[in-house]
């Protein structure tokens, strides 16, 4: 899409599927940066794209168009952004956050040079001129129509190392995350986790910590939530895994764990077993071990305990359950 073709609310919703994942993988590698810029960049970076020092540009993205905010997980390998007034209509007011998920980059923006790694972002207007450079970095990207950014000075927090809200640049990523999870479930974003994702970058813009919780309330418990159901997945085969250990992954106390649980009307107990029992079905699905050890490789130091629940959430035994599945193969 050409800059000029934009209009000043901001990307062309109409124009965008509210789903996009892309990847340069299957492009000859003289084709990826034209591909990739035509397809997404311009849309959701406002940037020209090349590739760094002449090697291949490589780039995986999910992303995610809602009203007010777009989405945008991606991998990016040698990948080089550069956006001047050439590339936008004057009157783009948009606002872009790059934060970093994992790897390290380089942004230059209003004649200073930030290094990003791993927990930090810069936010920038989409009329700055600026040029990155992503050698090999996952990065979380939102772009967000200055209208919604409506509580705080987002034009003072411009071009700074937001890094030192690294709390809640980690609550704003887990919570990216399970959005764009549940898109490629099917589901699409809906205005309440667009308004969650932007108070949770009000609340890294803010001047103070009193001036972030209060910006954020909702949306920091909301996060919360998603970080402790991100780690109980990863944490879910550890068999002591307590509210004390998720919360304090996620920088919390455990009331506070619980209480964000409580909110959003989950438990910490049910929704651990949920997951246990999700990789079981799969380990029994694909078949190649004892029940006993699949209940154990899930976290479970009870055998009858695994039975049970196992029956009484799917209504037949693991053993069942297996064969179940091998007399579909």
């Amino acid at each position: 899409m050409r800059g000029q073709q934009r209009n000043a609310r901001g990307p062309e919703r109409t124009s965008v599927p509210s789903l996009v994942r892309f990847s340069t993988s299957s492009l000859p590698a003289a084709d990826r940066v034209a591909y990739f810029q035509d397809m997404l960049a311009r849309t959701l970076t406002g940037c020209n794209s090349s590739s760094l020092e002449q090697a291949d540009l490589s780039v995986d993205v999910n992303f995610l168009t809602g009203q007010d905010v777009c989405l945008g997980i991606t991998r990016s390998t040698s990948l080089r952004n550069h956006r001047d007034r050439s590339c936008l209509s004057d009157q783009d007011d948009d606002f872009l956050l790059l934060s970093v998920l994992s790897g390290t980059g380089r942004i230059e923006h209003r004649e200073q040079r930030v290094t990003l790694q791993r927990g930090s972002g810069v936010l920038t207007r989409l009329s700055d001129t600026i040029d990155t450079h992503w050698p090999d970095a996952r990065l979380m990207v939102l772009r967000l129509r200055r209208p919604a950014l409506r509580n705080v000075d987002a034009d003072r927090a411009a071009g700074l190392d937001l890094a030192r809200s690294r709390p809640l640049m980690h609550l704003l990523h887990a919570y990216g995350r399970a959005v764009m999870r549940d898109a490629l479930n099917g589901e699409p974003i809906d205005p309440l986790a667009e308004r969650h994702m932007t108070e949770l970058v009000e609340a890294l813009c803010a001047r103070s910590v009193d001036e972030a919780e209060q910006a954020a309330r909702p949306a920091i418990g909301a996060a919360r939530v998603a970080a402790m159901r991100e780690t109980i997945a990863r944490d879910h085969a550890r068999p002591m895994l307590s509210m004390r250990d998720v919360a304090a992954a996620v920088g919390i106390s455990e009331r506070a764990g619980h209480l964000a649980f409580e909110a959003a009307e989950l438990g910490f107990t049910e929704e651990l077993h949920a997951v246990r029992l999700d990789r079981a079905c799969e380990r029994l699905a694909a078949g190649g071990e004892r029940v006993i050890d699949v209940a154990f490789a899930v976290g479970f130091s009870d055998s009858s305990h695994f039975h049970r629940l196992f029956k009484r959430r799917f209504g037949m035994t693991p053993s069942e359950y297996r064969s179940a599945h091998r007399s579909r193969r």
